[in-house]
């Protein structure tokens, strides 16, 4: 992988042990959960990169890493660090409900910043909520079903396992998302009428579409 240029990438949960990055471009990329251990990392470019939870221990690296976001990585020397990770008033709300048992949640016309958080497993009632943020969010196992989704922002989320049965979804972005065994059985995407979802670098891996089919483009 050195000397390449791979940007806006989803290697979520990826072993990438002993990889040599050397002059790698890995910008505006999800590293959720990588595994980096004993990778060559010098003169590297990982801005805007997400690297949650990744892991470095015992990297060989000399590259400034202050313009990625860090949340519970650990470095090579193993240190914990938090970089340029600021969460919002609501995740803090909605995560601390979340932990202490909630799992049904519904959101109603409002715009919300809910970057990074972990609501696995709920089930997710949206009426609207017009341009809210979940980026790189862990939403495995939610269940959308019916609700009504318009112009939010899932970059990088990981929705495997998500149900999105019979739910309207309109210029939604799910660039890098990882929909792996989700459901769209029945939704509507408003493909045609130029109001169609972006599923730009997205992994399709046992898929079902609105009409049933089985889709796998990453498997």
């Amino acid at each position: 992988m050195s000397n390449s240029q791979i940007e806006v990438t989803n290697f979520n949960e990826s072993n990438l042990t002993n990889a040599d990055l050397t002059k790698t471009l890995l910008c505006d990329s999800s590293l959720i959960r990588t595994n980096l251990t004993e990778a060559t990392i010098q003169e590297c470019n990982f801005n805007g990169s997400f690297c949650r939870q990744a892991i470095f221990t015992n990297a060989y690296w000399d590259w400034n890493y202050a313009d990625a976001i860090f949340h519970e990585t650990i470095l090579p020397n193993g240190d914990i660090e938090n970089y340029h990770y600021d969460i919002s008033e609501d995740v803090k709300s909605l995560q601390k409900r979340y932990d202490s048992g909630e799992r049904n949640f519904t959101f109603e016309f409002c715009s919300l910043d809910l970057t990074g958080i972990s609501l696995r497993g709920s089930t997710l009632y949206f009426m609207g909520l017009p341009e809210s943020q979940l980026r790189y969010a862990d939403l495995r196992n939610c269940n959308f079903q019916s609700s009504n989704i318009q112009r939010n922002f899932f970059d990088f989320a990981d929705l495997s396992g998500a149900v999105f049965k019979e739910a309207g979804l309109a210029d939604n972005s799910f660039v890098g998302v990882n929909l792996s065994d989700a459901s769209f059985k029945g939704a509507y995407l408003y493909e045609d009428n130029g109001h169609g979802c972006c599923f730009d670098g997205a992994i399709f891996c046992r898929t079902i579409m609105p009409d049933g089919s089985i889709r796998n483009k990453g498997c």
